[in-house]
């Protein structure tokens, strides 16, 4: 690891030497990389509430179940690999049996026990549980999965004062533990997790602080607008980044807010 990270750092030294010098370059990671002791499975943890059933003929005979195995006519909610819990809702799922007027209350009751979610250590482990409307905006957010929750040690990288985002219980969205486990051991012995959101940022060029360290505040969502201020263009007030002013020399025409 030590190795390839500095052959990385000399061939960032070997870009940085071509390009012109009033060049900005800028560096992000789409997510990061750290140690993993168990994987949360929503999906089996759907079947010890009483909210998916797989059909019966695989039922105890498989260690581990995949999407194939649900039995949609009893199944309530599920997730698959995009985030959150989806509700096998009548009329918008092609097996779906959960009418609209048990809709609301379905999710009030999956919100309220994630709620009461335990880590392997026995510590609360819901950070959010909420509706998916109120987590994502905009036409498309329906795609996301009707309830969505993250918590305090998986990737979602939101650092909560108090409480431990090291990373060590991922969530593995549409996933059944082995031998029904709600908390299961890393696939293949895998002891690290590429879905950490805590990502590597670098900013260089002119007017940009050398050794300047901005985790405290900082989001992958907020580089975007930067490079749109870099570009003198207003980024949309739909935007949930922001400009990343403190990354800039007090002296930098870039410091000062349009």
């Amino acid at each position: 690891m030590l190795e390839f990270t500095e052959f990385i750092d000399k061939e960032l030294a070997r870009i940085l030497t071509q390009l012109p010098e009033d060049a900005y370059f800028m560096l992000i990671s789409d997510h990061g990389w750290g140690p993993v002791k168990k994987n949360f499975e929503p999906n089996t943890w759907l079947m010890e509430q009483g909210l998916l059933f797989v059909k019966p003929e695989v039922e105890g005979k498989k260690r581990t179940y995949d999407t194939d195995d649900i039995d949609w006519s009893r199944t309530k909610a599920y997730t698959l690999w995009n985030p959150g819990i989806y509700i096998n809702l009548k009329g918008r799922e092609p097996g779906g049996i959960v009418e609209y007027s048990e809709y609301e209350k379905l999710r009030d009751l999956i919100i309220a026990r994630l709620r009461e979610l335990k880590d392997p250590e026995g510590q609360p482990y819901t950070n959010i549980a909420d509706r998916v409307e109120n987590i994502y905006k905009g036409e498309y957010y329906r795609y996301a999965g009707d309830v969505q929750f993250c918590g305090y040690r998986d990737a979602s990288g939101i650092k909560v004062p108090g409480k431990k985002n090291d990373g060590l219980y991922q969530i593995d969205f549409g996933g059944f533990g082995r031998d029904g486990q709600v908390w299961d051991n890393p696939r293949r012995h895998f002891t690290g997790y590429h879905g950490n959101a805590l990502t590597s940022f670098i900013a260089v060029g002119p007017g940009i602080k050398k050794n300047n360290d901005v985790s405290n505040g900082g989001h992958m969502m907020n580089v975007m607008p930067t490079i749109m201020h870099l570009y003198g263009i207003e980024p949309p007030p739909n935007f949930e980044g922001r400009i990343m002013y403190e990354i800039f020399e007090s002296n930098s025409a870039y410091a000062k807010k349009a």
